[in-house]
């Protein structure tokens, strides 16, 4: 009996010794508890690296490691794309000519740009300058061009001759000039802002293109056309403001063969074109380039000997921005970028 209760009294301490294991082994799993409780604040962590990246995952990690990986590939995953000149545009411009920080620049990179100067004349400068536009007056950098006898030539750089550019125009259905300018000039003629046009008789018949204006400061837009020997041109109906500047862009639709002028947005005159628009294809006189592979601000280029200065200089005149488009612009696409100038220079 004694044996008896003794085996019984080993049972018993036997029990009572797996149930503090047991309690033991609780109290393990509650430390367990603690690291996942610190593993979920590294997640949390991970929440707000994500929030920050914009991204969608959705997955929470569960250990630090976890967490990490999900935190390097997020930031992979939000890295910026180079930005392309183009960005932005309403209309994606063939040249977009600025004139900012004291330089002149094609952000397009087709047009070569440089300041030229004849018989002894101030040359043009690229400098901040005092404008007025929509009431409001601001300091902006502009090409200054403050007496006759400088200019500034562009070249093509992927146009060799009027064939490749007579092709283009033809393929693309037209042709545009935008100018953002305002022209004091006091000669009593008229004076070239974007230009290359030619006609000088014998064989060498009218073309080219251009912006321009009249002796009373009239903007009117021109296209030439050699197989007709013509000039088609849309006149503005007033002068230009000699207070405010002005935007104007002139446009020539190869499939309605119109030349169209537009004054701050909206369509001022229109005209029928001759023929087909035919760029320039003579000898400029003082360079001795093609002329279908330059065009002038602030003048004209010629083939004439007796104009040292080109054709129509200008003597005061401000340009801040000048954009051509290989294409025709319609009227949407023109007041479009009319309303984002005017936002631009608002600001």
């Amino acid at each position: 009996m004694k044996k008896i209760l003794a085996l019984l009294l080993v049972v018993a301490m036997a029990a009572m010794m797996f149930v503090a294991c047991g309690d033991a082994e609780t109290t393990t799993e509650s430390t367990v508890t603690t690291e996942t409780t610190v593993t979920t604040e590294a997640t949390t962590v991970t929440t707000e690296a994500t929030t920050v990246a914009t991204t969608t995952e959705t997955t929470v990690a569960t250990t630090t490691e976890a967490t990490t990986t999900v935190a390097t590939t997020t930031a992979a995953t939000t890295t910026t794309a180079p930005v392309t000149p183009a960005d932005g545009y309403v209309v994606d411009p063939y040249a977009h000519i600025t004139f900012k920080d004291g330089a002149m620049k094609d952000l397009m990179e087709v047009v070569e740009l440089e300041v030229k100067t004849s018989g002894g004349a101030t040359a043009a400068t690229v400098e901040n300058t005092e404008v007025t536009f929509g009431g409001k007056t601001k300091t902006v950098s502009a090409l200054c061009i403050k007496n006759a006898g400088t200019w500034v030539k562009g070249t093509f750089l992927d146009i060799d001759d009027a064939a490749e550019f007579n092709a283009m125009v033809d393929k693309n259905g037209g042709w545009s000039v935008e100018a953002f300018f305002i022209d004091n000039s006091v000669a009593n003629a008229a004076r070239g802002i974007v230009c290359v046009t030619e006609s000088n008789g014998g064989d060498n018949k009218r073309s080219g293109w251009g912006i321009a204006e009249d002796a009373s400061g009239k903007p009117y837009f021109i296209t030439g056309h050699v197989a007709e020997n013509a000039y088609s041109s849309a006149y503005a109906s007033a002068a230009a403001s000699t207070k405010e500047l002005v935007h104007v862009v002139g446009v020539y639709n190869g499939e309605t063969r119109k030349v169209e002028i537009y004054i701050n947005g909206t369509l001022n005159a229109s005209n029928n074109a001759a023929g087909a628009f035919t760029a320039a294809d003579k000898t400029e006189k003082w360079e001795g380039f093609n002329m279908a592979n330059i065009f002038y601000i602030g003048s004209d280029p010629t083939a004439a000997a007796s104009k040292p200065n080109g054709d129509f200089p200008a003597d005061d005149l401000t340009v801040v921005d000048v954009k051509l488009y290989d294409k025709a612009l319609t009227a949407a696409n023109v007041a479009d970028i009319y309303a984002a100038v005017a936002a631009d220079f608002a600001k």
